[in-house]
């Protein structure tokens, strides 16, 4: 994993919601990468108007139709269907995200990878 991120980190969020986006994202992009392939980019940065957490993985990617969906309850990608999960945790990112008017894109490429940003 390549991890860019400042050295310290001011935020008005609740540290749990903050702890369950970072954890959840990375955990999402261990889960869909290919082990033997490059490592995950994490990027956290810090500027006066909030933080912004991107995370890029090499894995299997999210079809096109997929994506908008992606931050639905319970929805799973059609090629997630052999990985364990329950289809929340991106929705649960999103909503917390909701709360504190920030912003989640995901873009993605089959075969290639994802790259998810969270700003808040």
């Amino acid at each position: 994993m390549n991890l860019k991120k400042p050295t310290t980190l001011k935020t008005k969020i609740d540290p749990q919601h903050f702890v369950y986006i970072v954890k959840n994202v990375l955990e999402n992009a261990i889960k869909f990468s290919d082990k033997k392939g490059k490592p995950i980019d994490v990027q956290l940065t810090h500027s006066k108007t909030g933080w912004t957490l991107k995370v890029r993985d090499y894995g299997v990617g999210i079809p096109k139709q997929d994506l908008p969906n992606i931050t639905q309850r319970f929805y799973r990608a059609k090629n997630a269907t052999n990985t364990d999960g329950t289809g929340l945790g991106m929705a649960i990112i999103d909503k917390f995200v909701s709360i504190y008017h920030g912003d989640v894109s995901i873009t993605s490429t089959v075969g290639k990878g994802t790259t998810v940003i969270v700003t808040l």
